[in-house]
């Protein structure tokens, strides 16, 4: 399925792949067995794990009906189970609160969270952006999506101009505990 984001269903796969590797059960066979795949074949060396990539990204693709909050909920929901997706970290109503909202539950789970931001696209453009926050210390460290590729996608971002690229995307993410 089309998502309007499609590097969306690329930083999902690998957001999953990393959530199961931390002890997340998938339900979804076919994710399940694409992620299996990719482990054995990462593991191995030199297996083609651009193609085996490619099938977990499609897997994933199949449960994305669009690019927004909520379908990426409902999406992670049936791979996860709906008890362990939150999208609680920008409920707070200022900058200092959300800040230590992030901290406690990066501290209590080192697992990446999802984030949209606002941020300058490929084509030039500025919009909403789907990044994975690995890290949310002294700078926010977020992955663009493709770790298959030999492109370097990590960023740090000083948490400044995460959060005010964050906040003006409406503070959304999205975190699995």
């Amino acid at each position: 399925m089309h998502t309007p984001d499609e590097s969306l269903a690329i930083t999902l796969a690998t957001f999953l792949f990393l959530v199961r590797r931390a002890g997340h059960a998938l339900k979804d066979p076919a994710v399940e067995s694409a992620c299996a795949a990719f482990t054995v074949a990462s593991g191995a060396g030199g297996a083609p794990v651009e193609t085996l990539g490619k099938a977990l990204v499609d897997a994933v693709r199949v449960h994305l009906t669009g690019a927004r909050v909520e379908d990426v909920v409902t999406a992670l929901g049936a791979l996860l189970g709906g008890d362990h997706v939150f999208t609680d970290l920008g409920e707070a109503p200022e900058r200092e609160s959300r800040t230590a909202a992030i901290r406690r539950a990066h501290f209590g789970n080192p697992l990446p969270w999802l984030a949209v931001i606002i941020d300058r696209q490929p084509d030039g453009e500025v919009g909403r952006h789907w990044v994975m926050v690995e890290a949310f210390d002294d700078a926010a460290r977020v992955m663009d999506p493709n770790p298959w590729d030999d492109k370097d996608e990590e960023r740090s971002l000083p948490i400044g101009d995460f959060m005010v690229q964050w906040e003006l995307a409406g503070c959304r993410s999205v975190r699995v505990h």
